[in-house]
This record gives C-alpha cells, sequence and structure tokens, in this order.
C-alpha cells in the first residue's frame, strides 16, 4: 500500500474515531459504551515522520470496525428499551386522600338522665351497704335466749327478754323484738320453751320448758 494513501486512510479512521467519542451519551447509554472495546493496551503507531507502517492501519481499522459494531450494537440494544411517553407513562398529579367523618348521636331522654345522674354523684357514690347499728340478728338474740330461758320458770312476756339498751329507739326495739320472737320459734322447735299467746294480737308469753 503506499505511503501516502496509507497516511490518508489513517487520517480517516482517525478523525471517525473523534467523531464518535464526541457523540455526548444519553440517558442509560454508559452502560452500553462501557461494553465498546477499548484500544488494546500493546497497540501503538510509529512516530515516524512517514506516518504509521500498513501492518499499523490494518490493525487499526480491524479495531475501529469492531468498535463501529460494538457501538451500533448498544445503540439498538438502547433504542429498543421502553420509551417514556410511548411505552411507559409518568405519574401523573397525586391523588389526595381525604377523610369525612359524620357522627349521629342516638339517646333517649332516659339516657340523658342517666348520665347527667352519673355524673352528678361520681364523687359521692358509694355501694350501698345496710345499716346495721339498729339489727339485731336472730343469732345474736338466740344466743343471748339461751343464756336466760334457763331461768325462766314462769310465763314472763317476750318484751321482757329484749336488751335493756335497745329499748329507748323505736326502730331498734322493733328489730330486737323480731330478732327475739324468732329465736324464742326456733327454740321452741328444739323443745327448750313453750310459747302461749292468750288473744289475738295480744302479749306473746314463753316459759322454760318443764323436765
Amino acid at each position: 500500500m503506499p505511503i501516502g494513501r496509507s497516511a490518508s486512510a489513517w487520517k480517516a479512521a482517525k478523525s471517525t474515531a473523534r467523531s464518535w467519542a464526541s457523540v455526548a451519551p444519553t440517558r442509560g447509554s454508559s452502560r452500553w459504551l462501557s461494553e465498546v472495546p477499548r484500544p488494546w493496551p500493546g497497540m501503538c503507531f510509529s512516530t515516524e515522520e512517514e506516518g504509521p507502517s500498513a501492518e499499523e492501519l490494518a490493525d487499526h481499522l480491524a479495531f475501529q470496525l469492531e468498535r463501529l459494531a460494538a457501538m451500533r450494537e448498544a445503540a439498538a440494544r438502547l433504542m429498543g428499551r421502553d420509551r417514556l411517553g410511548r411505552d411507559v407513562f409518568a405519574r401523573g398529579m397525586p391523588e389526595g386522600i381525604s377523610t369525612h367523618r359524620n357522627v349521629m348521636y342516638q339517646a333517649t331522654l332516659l339516657d340523658l338522665m342517666q348520665a347527667y345522674a352519673r355524673i352528678r354523684t361520681k364523687d359521692d357514690f358509694r355501694p350501698y351497704v345496710m345499716d346495721r347499728d339498729a339489727i339485731l340478728t336472730m343469732e345474736q338474740a338466740l344466743d343471748r335466749l339461751r343464756g336466760m330461758i334457763a331461768f325462766a320458770g314462769q310465763w314472763s312476756d317476750l318484751s321482757s327478754y329484749l336488751p335493756v339498751e335497745w329499748q329507748g329507739d323505736a326502730a331498734r326495739r322493733r328489730s330486737s323484738l323480731a330478732a327475739t320472737f324468732a329465736a324464742t320459734l326456733e327454740l321452741a322447735k328444739e323443745g327448750r320453751v313453750e310459747i302461749r299467746q292468750s288473744d289475738i294480737f295480744g302479749l306473746i308469753e314463753l316459759r322454760k320448758k318443764p323436765e
């Protein structure tokens, strides 16, 4: 190959390489261009004035052709991807989420009165406990009568067996009278006392049952 012709071919190949290198990379092209062959480490050109030899030009031309093929393949793969606006679309305006709450109250007059009563009495409320200060239980009266009936040989009024401290208050007297009468019936059931009443609503008398 003539030297002049070889020099012109080398200049043309060099210009082509520069034109390809000056192309601005597009989005995603950096990965494809990374696969383009790089110059061989051992590739070098003669620095003499007459230019490169024919063998060097042939190697360089083969390298440029291989580089061009790789660029075309990378470009084809890049253009074959999905395009924005044609194959894929960007998200539009974000949609806000709004919450609408409708509260409906359903209550009767009784519910309102109960709620008002709970508010008014929540500080003073206490569970109902029966006041036993004015109540004499049957067990207490029975224990008292069992100790006294041994000395009751004569008929005596039922009210005489009531505790003295319970006779001043009317409420305590009624409670002690009812408890003492119930205890008397229990002793009569056991066969330890006798009970009699002369008239309707008359006095109730009792005495120890004779042996």
